[in-house]
């Protein structure tokens, strides 16, 4: 079954746009991209890189985890402002919006339809992951199908801004197993966390408790319906070592063997992850995640 991943660049403090929602990478933004942050999207995640980034860095690789996107009208317009009516030709292109009336391109669907109904009606279907681009709101509304996060975290905070999830989340604790990372030599690191099951989903895949009882009276979506989960093994790689103060020291292998890092991981906490960065080339921007 396909899943549901929410592939966003974040700062440090939670935050992925500015108070104004406008495009933090753009000509005005807060957020500079480094070289090697750049590299590391073409090389690992070219479908998320927008049309005009594709054309400028002669991109053309397919890419091998989503074939579909998912995007909200806010993050919409940010592109439609500049002239780009779709920035992603090369992927299925979902727009949510119950105000638009008409797709400004033959290639954009416009869905007026409750979001989670649409994607669980999309993890249904064949073919690749399902990327969520945002913004805010839409991950809100979706809180409780994401199975995979990837932070593209900067190395920067802003104080004040708009949060991973907006306020149309309900309040839903969720544990998350972090499988991959990378560290870059520019202070941006791309972290990856799947989604740990539930009880109920582990007993038998029936998405009962109050906390998804909760969200489908929050969203609308039909009771009994089912998201999807994902558990990570503990990585091969996390070699723990004897340490004292109730804690267990950790040495986190890089995939490449390039990066190493020492790390203090509280108990019960096990893990390694991957993360990625954006850009402004969608009209200015090279990432969309807002």
């Amino acid at each position: 079954m396909r899943k549901l991943t929410y592939y966003i660049a974040t700062t440090l403090d939670g935050f992925i746009a500015g108070p104004d929602g406008s495009d933090p990478t753009g000509p005005n933004g807060f957020w500079p991209i480094a070289e090697d942050y750049l590299q590391h999207l073409v090389a690992q995640y070219p479908e998320t890189l927008p049309v005009q980034a594709r054309q400028a860095l002669s991109v053309t690789a397919e890419g091998t985890h989503f074939d579909t996107v998912l995007e909200g009208r806010r993050s919409y317009e940010i592109g439609l402002a500049a002239g780009v009516t779709d920035a992603y030709p090369h992927l299925r292109h979902l727009v949510f919006s119950r105000t638009l009336t008409e797709a400004p391109d033959p290639a954009v669907e416009l869905v007026a339809d409750d979001p989670v109904a649409t994607v669980r009606a999309l993890k249904q279907q064949d073919g690749k992951d399902i990327w969520l681009v945002g913004g805010a709101e839409l991950a809100g509304s979706v809180y409780a199908e994401i199975d995979t996060l990837i932070l593209k975290v900067g190395p920067l905070t802003i104080g004040d801004g708009l949060p991973l999830f907006s306020h149309k989340a309900v309040f839903d604790p969720r544990t998350w197993t972090l499988a991959d990372h990378t560290v870059l030599k520019s202070g941006a690191m791309f972290l990856t966390y799947t989604r740990v099951s539930t009880r109920s989903e582990r007993a038998g895949g029936a998405c009962g408790g109050r906390a998804r009882a909760r969200s489908e009276r929050h969203t609308g979506a039909a009771p009994g319906t089912c998201g999807t989960t994902r558990v990570v093994p503990q990585d091969p790689q996390l070699r723990p070592e004897p340490a004292g103060m109730g804690e267990t020291k950790c040495v986190l292998m890089s995939t490449t063997g390039r990066i190493g890092a020492r790390r203090k991981v509280a108990r019960g906490v096990a893990g390694d992850g991957r993360r990625r960065d954006h850009r402004g080339l969608r009209a200015g921007r090279l990432d969309a995640g807002r």
